[in-house]
């Protein structure tokens, strides 16, 4: 296995940080994330997103979360048709640079779990403790722009569902 070699960016080229400090940054691709968990850099076990070349944490889930999560998956086990499937917290590659972990994807059966894409997808589902602004913010663009045709945001702290539809290149139109 050969070292991959990164090139510094030349000192005139400064990216700043979203705290405002400008600090150099490398933006990863979904093959380099892919690797640094099979070399041992993360563990199997750490569950993080890829979203516009950015390593995003995902943070552990409350016993809230945990419960609207298992409260639909039961759901969905009783109600849907052979023809649909779903699962939770499936791993999607958007782009070279962005990967996602929806709480819950549905999508016909037909597809192969293998080869989903957003564009797939019946619904998509977050469930937001402490993520909704990054849910109902970055995370729907993201989502759009992939052709997700339904996205829904559970907060679990009012127990409301922001539903979008109409998916579009910048964001849902409804």
């Amino acid at each position: 296995m050969s070292a991959q070699t990164y090139t510094a960016r030349p000192d005139s080229i400064r990216v700043t940080t979203d705290d405002g400090v400008a600090l150099p940054r490398h933006k990863f691709s979904v093959d380099d994330c892919f690797h640094m968990v099979e070399t041992g850099v993360f563990s199997h076990d750490y569950r993080f997103e890829l979203l516009d070349g950015e390593i995003v944490p995902i943070s552990p889930k409350g016993a809230m979360h945990i419960t609207v999560q298992a409260a639909l998956i039961k759901a969905l086990g009783k109600t849907c048709p052979d023809s649909v499937m779903f699962a939770a917290e499936p791993t999607i590659k958007v782009t070279d640079t962005q990967f996602v972990e929806p709480d819950l994807f549905i999508w016909p059966a037909s597809i192969r779990a293998d080869g989903i894409n957003l564009c797939d997808a019946l619904l998509v589902i977050e469930i937001a403790t402490t993520s909704l602004a990054v849910d109902l913010g970055r995370k729907a663009k993201i989502y759009a722009a992939g052709g997700a045709p339904e996205f829904w945001v559970i907060d679990t702290a009012k127990l409301l569902i922001h539903v979008h539809r109409d998916p579009t290149a910048d964001g849902y139109r409804s």
